[in-house]
């Protein structure tokens, strides 16, 4: 994750890092101890769109 970090220090502006530092809390969040698979993502998908109304074209954008 530091790696990451430093990537997008050097690559982005700091209101896109926080949004993106922010997608990554809500999705650990989400995910609890679950493991990363298939159907979590698409379970996170959902949740996104009728739990906390994001739209579909910012979803679809998020997750290829």
């Amino acid at each position: 994750m530091t790696q990451y970090k430093k990537y997008l220090e050097n690559n982005y502006t700091k209101v896109t890092i926080e949004a993106y530092f922010k997608g990554i809390t809500i999705f650990n969040n989400f995910l609890g101890d679950r493991e990363i698979t298939r159907t979590t993502i698409d379970e996170f998908k959902v949740y996104l769109m009728e739990v906390r109304k994001v739209s579909i074209r910012t979803v679809s954008s998020c997750f290829y």
